[in-house]
């Protein structure tokens, strides 16, 4: 199902924070309770929620106690009738995108879960029938909609990242003045420009099948998907994977939340790939950047151009940062005196430079650098920031 050209939509009426959070409180209720009654599933936790939906974390029972557990992302609208469009948007953009390894994996989406609202005499027995089948394992995520068979609304479900989100790393980066390796600098930055390579074309993936690592387009269409929300919130943290030499040390971004995603028109395929360029980077490095307030986004002569990219220049200030890394982010955010985007890197370019960051190894840093950057060091850091952390904090603890 291809992701249409469309403009964003607009919530039907104003809704205030106070009425959000009624809405969210009362979905959650509704779900709690549907889910309990279905003894296929449980809910651990709500995860978040914004203007239209919220998402929450549900994980199958095994009352055997044959098999590990499988975690997945439900999201259900706040209001039945308002942000349909959005839950459309976002499941038409995953099914096109996948199979991405950088990209949020759909697993299953309905527009109203009534439809699978079941009756008549024989639904017990079916009831008794599928909770034998959980035991052994089967057990397919689907079953949720059919414990929400009695509330009206779209609901998409998504695959876990047990790890938290970009945002909450900023944060403790941030609380404890944290200098992030160089390794880690451009391993990151290459899994959100994966993820930015990966709007670019359709993967079309099988529903569980394996994820792929993006790769520059080539012949193949441009899809020019805008995901119009990029920031730390959208981007998970997965698991390291020992199979894939990026991931090898460091663990996988994924990106999430297609609902406010939209197709480029036809010709603007270089703008789609700009815009989807975001200044994440900026923050891991500088995460006091914010702190001048509009000063930060002054143009500043640097190198022979303009940048914006003024938080990160100062080398005296971050003298532990890789000089490419420096000189890439600059051209990034290279711009003329009002402000507008001049001469940039284009993507393909940006992936092929973040690539070779990612092979750096510690022997190719200066000699005072080296322990920084090994193994060990990464991961004592993701220890501190990640691993050790509790990322299992319910939304309504916020």
């Amino acid at each position: 199902m291809e992701t249409p050209v469309a403009q964003i939509g607009a919530p039907a009426r104003d809704v205030s924070p106070g009425e959000l959070f009624r809405f969210a409180r009362n979905v959650e209720y509704q779900t709690r309770t549907a889910i309990t009654s279905s003894r296929l599933w449980e809910m651990e936790r709500v995860l978040g929620h914004g203007s239209y939906g919220l998402t929450m974390l549900l994980r199958d029972r095994d009352p055997l106690t044959l098999r590990n557990h499988r975690r997945v992302v439900l999201k259900r609208a706040l209001v039945p009738e308002v942000g349909v469009d959005d839950f459309v948007r976002e499941a038409a953009a995953l099914e096109d995108l996948r199979g991405h390894s950088h990209i949020s994996q759909l697993i299953a989406w309905t527009r109203n879960t009534r439809q699978f609202q079941r009756t008549g005499r024989g639904q017990r027995i079916r009831q008794v029938f599928r909770r034998l089948l959980g035991a052994v394992g089967r057990n397919p995520p689907e079953a949720i909609f059919r414990a929400l068979g009695n509330i009206a609304g779209p609901a998409i479900l998504s695959e876990y990242q047990p790890n938290g989100n970009l945002a909450n790393i900023m944060l403790l980066q941030y609380e404890h003045n944290i200098i992030f390796p160089n390794r880690l600098l451009w391993g990151f930055y290459h899994c959100m420009v994966s993820a930015c390579v990966a709007m670019t074309y359709r993967k079309d993936g099988p529903i569980g099948g394996p994820l792929v690592l993006e790769r520059l387009r080539g012949a193949r269409p441009h899809y020019r998907l805008l995901h119009n929300d990029i920031a730390g919130r959208n981007i998970m943290l997965g698991n390291t994977e020992p199979t894939v030499r990026v991931h090898r040390a460091l663990p996988k971004l994924v990106l999430i939340d297609f609902g406010l995603s939209q197709r480029a028109p036809p010709g603007n395929e270089r703008y789609a790939e700009a815009d989807n360029l975001t200044a994440q980077m900026l923050m891991l490095i500088n995460p006091r950047r914010l702190e001048n307030g509009q000063a930060a986004l002054e143009p500043v002569q640097w190198g022979g151009f303009l940048t914006l990219a003024s938080g990160i220049l100062d080398e005296a200030q971050f003298p532990t940062l890789d000089p490419e890394l420096r000189q890439l982010l600059a051209e990034s955010f290279r711009c003329t005196a009002d402000y507008q985007p001049e001469r940039r890197p284009s993507l393909a370019e940006t992936y092929l430079r973040t690539r070779r960051g990612t092979r750096k190894g510690p022997s190719e840093y200066p000699y005072q650098l080296r322990l920084f950057e090994r193994d060990d060091s990464l991961r004592a850091l993701l220890d501190a920031i990640l691993y050790d952390v509790n990322h299992n904090r319910d939304e309504w603890s916020y």
